[in-house]
């Protein structure tokens, strides 16, 4: 019997939505209910903790052409930055009794303290509804993912009409929050779903001018 294979290449990703491929061989009497799936970290696949964990993400093999025909394939993913390494298990029995038959190169999360799902909100503004207050300046919330939370800032400065910088750099800190599962209300987002967030971060910068353009900076003068 030939020793089933699985790879994922390339063996890093760079930024958070990236595609890697997946592909696999030597399955013998390949079937419908075969699956491949990401955990993160990679060490949930050799522990017990794979039977109380669910995957990131999975596929069936089926979705591969090949691989009712010959036992093997290949299949894309896009990747999140988690802010931990991933590994892939091929799994044989279908979702209500699998069995993990091979395990993948580990998937290396390059920048793992990088900023993640950086967004913007107007803020609740002196007048209410989220817009200015009595004097016109615009507050505006900035949140944003990290893995930790040493000392958090939003930089920003103020454009010249074609873009260029004019002024002052400002740095407002942030605040930083997280939540862990037992602040949900319970499973499977509680137990087998839970992933930790990392911290949300949030800064509020004040006194923008309206229909002024700004470029902002979000960070940790602790982790970059």
């Amino acid at each position: 019997q030939q020793e089933y294979t699985v790879t994922v290449s390339p063996s890093i990703i760079k930024d958070s939505g990236d595609t890697v491929t997946v592909k696999w061989s030597n399955i013998e009497s390949p079937s419908s209910e075969d699956f491949l799936a990401f955990y993160a970290p990679p060490e949930i696949l050799t522990t017990s903790a794979i039977n109380q964990t669910v995957p990131i993400t999975f596929q069936y093999a089926y979705n591969s052409p090949s691989h009712l025909s010959t036992g093997g394939g290949a299949l894309e993913f896009r990747v999140l930055n988690l802010r931990e390494d991933y590994a892939v298990g091929l799994f044989r029995g279908g979702l209500e009794a699998p069995e993990l038959v091979a395990l993948s190169n580990v998937l290396v999360v390059a920048g793992k303290e990088l900023p993640t799902g950086v967004h913007t909100a107007f803020a609740q503004g002196a007048g209410g509804g989220g817009g200015g207050g009595d004097d016109g300046l615009l507050p505006l919330r900035v949140t944003w993912s990290a893995r930790a939370a040493v000392a958090p800032a939003v930089r920003y400065q103020k454009l010249t009409a074609d873009g260029h910088p004019d002024g002052q750099i400002f740095e407002v800190s942030a605040d930083s929050n997280t939540f862990t599962r037992e602040d949900l209300c319970g499973a499977p987002a509680a137990t087998a779903g839970f992933h930790d967030p990392g911290r949300v971060q949030t800064a509020v910068l004040g006194s923008l001018q309206p229909e002024a353009q700004y470029v902002y900076w979000v960070g940790d003068h602790g982790t970059g």
